[in-house]
């Protein structure tokens, strides 16, 4: 009938000071003598005696240090009776992660001088010499994406089945359809009444996302599991095809002829916009699509202008590209995987495939994927089925490493190894494929302000008027003021929230341009769909519950398939009185 509670943030920034709080209620008529006391990280910090009414509050000062905070407030009294709580709180770091790396897929006697910097103290180098243990790493990053939107979903589905499509080939057992039937569940459940798919389920369709969609569900009926939407899916995409732009249009079509559908290639060539004809290297995507189409009706397609509009890198690798990258669903990336496609179902030749396989590996990440889940879904479903002829290696895999002149020859892998020395080098001594990731990072506690694509500030306002200092108790709002420079799409935005608040039960505004808000304990994320240029601003309304000092980290925006396009700001130390 005695009670001990423990009330703290649900989580910390490194360096943040609070006060935690003790509670102790008796529900009984009685007086009772009382021990109380703290424990922070397995050490006592405070004990006292003390006599329990009715209730009784303590309060505790800690700074919040290692990963995680173990605090422990506890009550005994003389009877013997003891009670209390016991709370892990995460620690997260302070600042932005900045990283730098890159992916190296290695030729025999190639040679790659690792860039360096001084700044970074953790430098790492990683190589090994099967391709499925890469991409095992993206399928895996892939299935663990932190958001749900339904082309992330998608392309999850897509990544589940492309692992249970390489562990069956390698005779080892799937683990995971349950995963599998989860995300059609969901897929399937986030579908518009007219047979779209939204960005976000519940918003308004997207045609490349129905589409993206659409062909995981094929490809996850294809390998008989229960899929009931595609009739309505295959629906809506025929129904609003004159709709279409003349490269939405190709897309579609080239898209349905590759995915096993029953297609009237007669009614389809039908609504193809009057000037196909004029397709060529300027539009080089829809080229290329046009391709695909003729392929699938079982005719051939004009190999030999793919080829000659292909370049060439200084290793001999081969590529398609325009002159403008920055639309990411035609950049160079998607342009190289669709002449791919089409050169392996003409069974080119397999040094052509191999050095256009090169080079889509080049572009990889060194954290893994491609330049988002979008186009790592693509050409991870486009290239793992060949990677696994270059694990047969007539030879065994060398590679050396020179750390400031001292020299190691490498033959098992995978390696990894945490590198100290100022100057890097490794080399290939085989024919065998090789493929090494070496990244730096580190944590920076002061990020500079970026905007040269957008501005990001942050406050806090109490009825609408900007405080110098925050009362705990205090409703508030956090105000995130956007600066967007140019027309901008599918863009996600970070707000960090202190450690001393909490999500307030009074009802978030929304703005009209938010297709999606998730709430996470430490930050909100918010999405849009798109943003013209111009300003804008977003609340998160808090309640201030715990005094002390707390670290704001910097709020940060971008675009979610083109992340190299981002701002942020400031961090900012705030006060709880």
């Amino acid at each position: 009938k005695v009670m001990a509670q423990l009330e703290a943030p649900r989580f910390f920034i490194e360096g943040d000071e609070s006060q935690i709080i003790g509670k102790m209620f008796n529900i009984t008529s009685s007086q009772y003598p009382v021990k109380l006391s703290f424990t922070i990280n397995n050490k006592l910090e405070q004990q006292f005696d003390t006599l329990l009414n009715k209730s009784l509050l303590t309060k505790q000062q800690i700074v919040a240090v290692n990963d995680t905070m173990h605090l422990q407030f506890e009550a005994s009294l003389d009877n013997g009776f003891k009670d209390g709580e016991l709370k892990k709180i995460p620690v997260f770091k302070k600042g932005l992660l900045e990283k730098k790396g890159l992916f190296i897929s290695m030729k025999k006697d190639s040679i790659y001088n690792l860039p360096t910097n001084a700044n970074f103290n953790k430098k790492t180098i990683s190589i090994i010499s099967n391709p499925i243990h890469f991409a095992l790493t993206d399928l895996k990053a892939l299935q663990n994406y932190t958001y749900n939107c339904n082309e992330q979903m998608a392309s999850k589905l897509k990544a589940y089945l492309l692992e249970e499509e390489l562990l069956t080939l390698s005779g080892e057992k799937f683990r995971n359809k349950k995963q599998i039937e989860n995300l059609i569940h969901k897929l399937e459940a986030s579908q518009n009444d007219d047979g779209s798919w939204a960005w976000w389920s519940g918003g308004n369709a997207v045609q490349w996302i129905s589409l993206h969609v659409y062909s995981a569900l094929s490809k996850a009926k294809e390998k008989k599991y229960a899929v009931y939407t595609l009739d309505k899916a295959l629906a809506y995409l025929v129904r609003t095809r004159e709709q279409l732009s003349r490269f939405e249009y190709l897309k579609t079509f080239s898209e349905l002829a590759s995915s096993k559908q029953d297609l009237d290639f007669n009614e389809w060539q039908k609504y193809l916009p009057k000037d196909t004809a004029r397709i060529n290297k300027n539009k080089l995507y829809e080229f290329l699509m046009l391709q695909k189409v003729i392929q699938a009706n079982k005719q051939k397609a004009n190999t030999d202008s793919i080829i000659s509009l292909a370049k060439s890198t200084y290793a001999g690798d081969l590529y398609w590209t325009t002159n403008d990258n920055n639309d990411w669903r035609q950049d160079h990336i998607l342009l190289t995987n669709l002449a791919y496609q089409i050169l392996k179902a003409d069974s080119f030749n397999e040094d052509t495939l191999s050095k256009i396989r090169s080079f889509l590996l080049q572009q990889r990440n060194y954290e893994g994927g491609w330049k988002n889940t979008y186009q790592t879904a693509k050409v991870l479903s486009t290239i793992l089925p060949d990677l696994g002829s270059l694990k047969a290696a007539t030879q065994p895999s060398q590679v050396l490493i020179s750390e400031n002149g001292n020299e190691t020859i490498v033959t098992e892998f995978p390696y990894i190894k945490k590198i100290s020395a100022a100057e890097v080098t490794i080399k290939s001594l085989s024919l065998a494929p090789v493929f090494a990731t070496w990244y730096e990072t580190q944590w920076n506690v002061s990020p500079t302000i970026k905007s040269n694509d957008f501005i990001v500030n942050t406050h806090f306002e109490k009825d609408k008027v900007t405080l110098s200092t925050i009362k705990a108790g205090e409703t508030i709002d956090l105000v995130t003021e956007i600066e967007v420079k140019k027309k901008a799409e599918y863009v996600k935005l970070e707000i960090p929230i202190p450690a001393g608040c909490t999500y307030s039960n009074q009802n978030q505004s929304t703005s009209y341009y938010e297709v999606h808000r998730e709430e996470f304990k430490n930050k909100t994320v918010i999405f849009y769909n798109q943003l013209n240029p111009g300003k804008y601003e977003v609340r998160v309304k808090l309640d201030a519950r715990y005094s002390g000092e707390y670290t704001l980290n910097p709020a940060q925006i971008e675009l979610m398939y083109l992340p190299v396009f981002n701002g942020n700001n400031q961090i900012q130390t705030i006060s709880i009185k």
